[in-house]
């Protein structure tokens, strides 16, 4: 069975650092390889130094990203273990014949990180595309039936999004009632450094960079672009949600949102 479940620290540091391997394409060996590693890192990785922190510096914006593309993992393999529980999403459990190879996992895995990914990088649809048909998936596979690996890919996709994006990380860069001039991930509580990038005031504080260029120092009219994707991106996962929901009331999965329960 793949080892996600044992390998998830390991694995969001690699989305840090990258990996030398790459995915074969079109003819990737689901049932044997490991498509966390050798698919879903190999983009989103340089998409976050790219997008959120060229120089990785915004550790909370690149910790956000990695982190939500683990939990997408793990809500995706997370039916196709005995007991494991989904952390954004209740997707039921699959028989054990379909962890018998990694085929189902991987798959369920690569469509949650691609749901993410758009998500996250609403503007770089184009590398996330390549990234699922490099692998012989179809990116415009929107199914939300949990009897299938692609449907439960999608699912834990929407759940983690539904969950983060109004978790107090100002994504959109519309917090507090903002209708005018988003700036995504702009601080919202009014804090004030000791320190500023010139002057030292305090060797025991933080002292703010400068050199940021991601996330939310863009120009007004990336900015604007910027939001205007995200947003759609929302509309057209929450239309998915809907239909999956009004669709199959009776046994629908549960998308826990940012009213999460723990087990």
């Amino acid at each position: 069975m793949l080892s996600i479940f044992r390998v998830l620290p390991v694995l969001a540091a690699s989305l840090l650092i990258g990996s030398a391997a790459k995915a074969e394409a079109p003819a990737y060996d689901f049932d044997n390889r490991n498509a966390a590693v050798e698919v879903a890192i190999q983009t989103i990785a340089p998409l976050i130094f790219e997008e959120l922190s060229p120089t990785a510096g915004d550790a909370s914006l690149v910790l956000r990203a990695t982190a939500m593309t683990t939990n997408a993992w793990f809500d995706a393999v997370a039916p196709y273990h005995p007991t494991a529980v989904g952390l954004y999403s209740r997707l039921g459990r699959r028989p054990a014949e379909e962890r018998a190879t990694n085929r189902h996992m991987n798959i369920a895995l690569v469509y949650a990180t691609y749901r993410v990914g758009l998500g996250l990088f609403p503007g770089r649809e184009a590398d996330l595309r390549a990234m699922m048909e490099g692998v012989g998936l179809d990116p415009d596979d929107t199914s939300t039936d949990t009897s299938t690996a692609v449907g439960i890919g999608n699912l834990a996709g929407l759940g983690i999004l539904e969950g983060r994006l109004h978790d107090g990380m100002n994504q959109l860069g519309l917090a507090g009632g903002r209708t005018a001039n988003p700036t995504p991930y702009a601080d919202t509580t009014g804090y004030s450094p000791v320190n500023t990038p010139y002057v030292l005031n305090d060797p025991s504080r933080w002292q703010p960079d400068i050199q940021r260029k991601g996330g939310g120092l863009l120009e007004r009219e990336e900015v604007d672009l910027r939001v205007r994707q995200v947003l759609l991106a929302q509309q057209q996962h929450q239309h998915l949600l809907r239909r999956r929901l009004t669709g199959s009331a009776v046994g629908a999965p549960a998308l826990l949102g940012a009213g999460r329960s723990t087990r």
